[in-house]
């Protein structure tokens, strides 16, 4: 899975910038004495965590579509199965 790879770099990649800019917001407004760095610090921090809760549940959306992917494939050939066996029943007869 190629995508989910790409895909999963761009999570962390999103993820590792919004923490560190948020953490160095924090540290530029403790040090200049301004609490509006602060507070949108504190925000892109939670938006990291945000990133991190997407992935997750982006990840899990991915496997419960695989393997409901790999039940339709399987449906499919037990529906084969059966066409084919009634064909073999039908010229028997």
């Amino acid at each position: 899975m190629k995508r989910r790879w790409v895909i999963g770099l761009v999570f962390a990649a999103g993820f590792l910038l919004l923490l560190l800019d948020g953490a160095a917001l924090v540290w530029l407004g403790q040090l200049l004495g301004r609490p509006v760095l602060i507070v949108v610090g504190v925000v892109l921090l939670l938006a990291s965590a945000g990133v991190v809760i997407a992935w997750r549940r982006w990840v899990d959306l991915l496997d419960a579509l695989e393997s409901e992917r790999r039940a339709v494939k399987e449906a499919i050939a037990g529906l084969r199965d059966a066409l084919s066996s009634s064909k073999d029943e039908r010229w028997r007869n």
